[in-house]
Formats: C-alpha cells, sequence, structure tokens
C-alpha cells in the first residue's frame, strides 16, 4: 500500500530543495526587491479581490436573494482566505522556512467551502 502523504511530503521537499538551490547564489539586494515587488503584488492582488467580491455581493444582494447574496459571500471571503494562505506559503518557497501548518491549512476554506455546500 502506498502512502500519499509520503510521496506528497516528498514531492514538496523536493520543490524546497530546488528552489533554494536556484536563489543560492542570488544576491540579497534582488532578492529583497523580488520579495518587495511581491508583496505588492500580493497586496494589490487583495485589494482588488476585496473589491470584485464587495461589487459581486452588492449585485448579488440586488437581483437575487438572501439566499444567493450569502452564498456568494462566503465563496468570496473563503476564496480570499485560501489567497491569503497560498501567498503565505509561496513566500516559503526558496527559503529554509518550512512550515507543514501552513502547507495543510491552505487547504481549509476549500474543505469548508465543501463541506457547507456538498449536500
Amino acid at each position: 500500500v502506498v502512502n500519499v502523504a509520503d510521496n506528497v511530503d516528498d514531492i514538496f521537499g523536493k520543490e524546497f530543495a530546488s528552489s533554494e538551490q536556484k536563489t543560492a547564489g542570488l544576491p540579497s539586494k534582488l532578492k529583497t526587491a523580488a520579495m518587495n515587488d511581491y508583496a505588492q503584488l500580493r497586496s494589490t492582488f487583495l485589494a482588488d479581490s476585496l473589491f470584485v467580491s464587495s461589487l459581486g455581493f452588492s449585485l448579488a444582494w440586488y437581483f437575487g436573494s438572501f439566499k444567493d447574496a450569502s452564498s456568494f459571500a462566503i465563496g468570496s471571503a473563503l476564496g480570499i482566505c485560501y489567497s491569503i494562505l497560498l501567498g503565505r506559503y509561496v513566500e516559503k518557497i526558496g527559503t529554509s522556512q518550512k512550515n507543514r501548518t501552513i502547507d495543510t491549512l491552505r487547504f481549509a476554506p476549500v474543505i469548508i467551502l465543501v463541506a457547507l455546500y456538498g449536500k
């Protein structure tokens, strides 16, 4: 019997090792500039996501029922949570920091969404 968790850990372990090797030769100023650009892009993405979610919620509230609007709000909130957790995971790529909690926690919004609406 093949244990899937061991295979996933092997894959992610190789991913982290290869990304550390790729960034090992880069100057620290370049790494800092890249991380600053990434932080700016991430904050812009989250702000745009919040704007589009609030616009969509407003339209769902106006044209739909309360159930439609609440479903849209829950989906938007969980989608934004997933984006934040995925962004934290991406930040860790290329560094020696490994946090298995964040690795598995990023799937929590998806699991919650399936549990709520997968009746």
